[in-house]
């Protein structure tokens, strides 16, 4: 039996409006059109995280997605808010972005860190979003083959330059002359691995040529559907989430979430663990510590899973 404590659906507050922004990142598993920028409909250029996203070799994924547009434009409302705050729910999808700028320096490794510079005047392409797709690091947007050609070949990097080395689909491939590194090149997207097999991995998830992880895990695919749009994501299958959330070390795949509207910000969770025992033995802390620090905020479980969603409102006002 479902304790009746995790039945109930929890509310603090009512749930407040917020602004739909971006498409839905979470996706819906069906754009295979080989372009892998998220379908022709989509004018931003962003990828869904499912999209590039199959399970590496001992069968884990990750989905680490960042909107450079929105992030930019909410940098300074919830500064206070981040630091001051111990709240996973609103904390999760920003050790997420941590985890994609430590990630990103490859990209300056390889001579191409003015791609990740939207105050650059160095390059003509320009970059929406950063993604990383299990173990391949995908920058997203409107890319100029040729300029990320010549940077390539002439890099002076730790790496040394690259050589063009074959091509995959609509991508372009690259091998580092002093090193594992390649790097994938298409007119939406610049995909960096520390070996062939993480970039081409990604590219086939993106064409259709690989089952992607949300389609292989039935347990990932239901967290990316159940949150909905999203500017930065941080999903995962089969590894332990932060230290510090301590409720999600028996979670088999988890998404959190930050979508921006204005003065506001919606953070999103959902999460399927390994038994109904394990989300009970879970359900205090996701009762009292997730969204311990929003306005107002909503949980709801469900046999093995759970979700919630909280409403926070900027403490910066500049």
């Amino acid at each position: 039996m479902v304790p009746q404590s995790r039945r109930r659906v929890l509310q603090a507050g009512c749930a407040a409006g917020v602004v739909a922004l971006a498409g839905c990142l979470g996706g819906d598993g069906d754009s295979q059109d080989g372009d892998a920028n998220g379908g022709e409909n989509d004018e931003r250029s962003a990828p869904r995280p499912s999209e590039f996203v199959a399970t590496g070799a001992q069968g884990a994924a990750t989905a680490v997605y960042a909107d450079f547009n929105e992030l930019q434009s909410n940098d300074n409302g919830f500064d206070s808010l981040f630091s001051e705050s111990s709240d996973p729910l609103l904390l999760l999808p920003a050790q997420g972005v941590g985890l994609l700028q430590r990630s990103s320096a490859q990209f300056q490794a390889i001579g191409l860190g003015s791609l990740l510079d939207p105050g650059s005047d160095e390059t003509e392409s320009t970059v929406r979003g950063m993604l990383l797709a299990t173990r391949a690091l995908v920058a997203t947007g409107e890319i100029v083959p040729a300029e990320v050609d010549e940077a390539l070949l002439s890099t002076d990097g730790q790496f040394g330059p690259f050589e063009q080395n074959g091509e995959r689909g609509r991508f372009e491939l690259y091998g580092a002359t002093s090193g594992p590194t390649v790097v994938a090149v298409s007119g939406t997207a610049v995909v960096v691995g520390g070996g062939r097999a993480p970039v081409e991995r990604a590219i086939e998830a993106a064409s259709g040529e690989r089952t992607r992880a949300r389609d292989e895990l039935d347990t990932f695919g239901w967290v990316l559907d159940t949150v909905e749009e999203h500017d930065v994501v941080f999903a995962g299958h089969g590894g332990e989430a932060e230290d510090d959330a301590n409720a999600l070390s028996d979670a088999d795949s988890f998404a959190a979430t930050h979508r921006f509207g204005g003065a506001q910000l919606r953070a999103e969770l959902a999460a399927v663990y390994e038994s109904g025992a394990a989300l009970d033995d879970a359900t205090e802390e996701l009762e009292t510590v997730f969204g311990e620090d929003a306005d107002s905020v909503s949980t709801e479980f469900d046999e093995d899973r759970v979700s919630i969603v909280g409403s926070y409102e900027a403490s910066d006002t500049t």
